[in-house]
């Protein structure tokens, strides 16, 4: 389904992980002709690299693989290297920050996906959404949540489908019992922090990505 061209504008997703913003996102995409996805996964992919020749600084001591790139051998790092926790995980958002501008100022409806729970606990979601280059830009903050089984199950079977999602959510899907722990106290479904903000909540339980994007759409269509 298309739909017609809309003015530019910023459409932020969040949630924990397996509650299907990605596949949401990606739908919403399709369906806005003028819109541009901007993914921090596929982000992160792409700045979990190191030349080889620059390890002067005893970055690498986790046993990262070395890969060949267009640019000559690389580390690559795992989502659970101390590499990509201190100079990946942040700055993709930075990197996203700065694409979502020049975007929005070429008219595009641009889709940030996404955002992990504590970033909104900490208020960094809040300043991210308010930053001076986005004000004058309608914004919507889309939270999605979903069954906890649900999500689950989602986990295990995305992580059956790359080293990359496995290595990442090993430690939620060890067992249903540490999937619960993550989503209800390490980083709950709901946090109060996400009151502070106007949003839309999506609970994709049951439901399509494409069903879901069509919630979303409804949504961002309305002048806030």
């Amino acid at each position: 389904m298309i739909v017609e061209i809309l003015d530019p504008r910023l459409v932020i997703a969040t949630g924990i992980v397996g509650a299907g913003k990605s596949g949401t996102m990606r739908e919403l995409c399709r369906m806005v002709p003028n819109a541009v996805l901007l993914s921090k996964d596929v982000v992160n992919q792409g700045m979990s690299h190191l030349p080889v020749e620059h390890d002067g600084n005893g970055l690498v001591h986790d046993g990262s693989p070395i890969s060949e790139t267009p640019f000559g051998e690389m580390y690559t790092f795992s989502p659970i290297t101390a590499y990509y926790r201190n100079h990946v995980r942040l700055q993709t958002h930075m990197v996203n920050a700065v694409i979502a501008r020049d975007n929005l100022d070429l008219g595009k409806v641009v889709i940030v996906d996404s955002f992990a729970i504590n970033l909104l606990q900490n208020g960094n979601v809040e300043r991210f959404i308010n930053q001076p280059n986005f004000c004058s830009f309608p914004r919507y903050l889309i939270h999605f949540i979903v069954d906890e089984e649900e999500g689950y199950e989602r986990l295990v079977q995305r992580a059956k489908t790359s080293p990359y999602w496995e290595a990442r959510d090993r430690d939620k899907i060890a067992s249903r019992e540490a999937f619960h722990e993550y989503a209800t106290v390490r980083e709950p479904m709901r946090p109060v922090e996400l009151e502070r903000i106007t949003h839309q909540l999506i609970d994709t339980s049951g439901k399509s990505p494409l069903q879901c994007a069509g919630e979303v759409l409804s949504y961002i269509k309305v002048k806030l």
